[in-house]
């Protein structure tokens, strides 16, 4: 059984490849009758990380979080110098030892990441929020609280639930990648051979995290017949 960080290796260095054999799946199951071509249901799932929310903030943030952790180790070493210097150390000064040894990698690891990435840029040319571990990460809500993780969105066929088209993102703005994502399914159904101009042809539906104004005027001027729920239809 291969461990997952072999498999991700091989997605990872793959990618390509991989995405030619999706879209010769995505032939195959067509040629088998498996797409209705009538609904292309779009949806997202908050998949977690494999790092910690600790490790996330600004520059700014991490810097702060740097100098709390150096305050630490100082008042952890002057209460070693205040103690009395027996020959045998007792439990508590070695839990302070190895607790002064933690609290230096953790600074080393983030003085070292603030020397060496740039800050990712925002909304209002506010910085968004970067993680030391997983930078393409990015903190969001689920129904299982804040979790450090991806959005993964598909588009999925209603007829046997095949998926036509997916990708994870690193932020909650679901509206943001709409138009990549019509883009997404235009492109693996012209190279799988299902349809050159499947937007026109089926019905796209997706919750009201993928509403706005601009989104609405794209699936007018493509004419894509889309059922998008409006998230602001009571303040209207």
């Amino acid at each position: 059984h291969p461990h997952f960080t072999t498999i991700a290796d091989f997605i990872s260095s793959m990618d390509n490849e991989c995405m030619e054999l999706f879209t010769r799946v995505l032939a195959i199951c067509y040629s088998e009758n498996l797409i209705g071509k009538n609904m292309f249901v779009i949806d997202g799932c908050k998949i977690s990380s494999n790092c910690s929310k600790e490790w996330s903030g600004t520059k700014k943030e991490l810097l702060n979080k740097s100098e709390k952790i150096k305050a630490a180790i100082e008042y952890l070493i002057s209460k070693h110098k205040q103690a009395d210097t027996s020959l045998v150390e007792d439990k508590q000064q070695k839990r302070e030892k190895e607790s002064i040894r933690k609290l230096k990698e953790k600074a080393d690891k983030i003085s070292c990441w603030l020397d060496t990435h740039e800050e990712k840029p925002g909304a209002s040319n506010q910085p968004k929020k970067s993680n030391i571990i997983d930078n393409e990460s990015a903190k969001m809500s689920s129904s299982h609280g804040v979790i450090q993780g991806y959005n993964g969105i598909a588009a999925v066929d209603d007829k046997h639930q095949l998926i036509v088209w997916a990708e994870a993102f690193g932020d909650i703005h679901e509206s943001g990648h709409f138009p990549e994502i019509l883009d997404g399914i235009e492109e693996n159904c012209i190279k799988s051979g299902v349809d050159k101009k499947i937007l026109t042809k089926v019905k796209i539906t997706a919750d009201s995290g993928f509403h706005n104004a601009g989104n609405m005027q794209l699936v007018c001027e493509k004419n894509i017949d889309a059922y998008i729920p409006d998230n602001r239809f009571r303040q209207r």
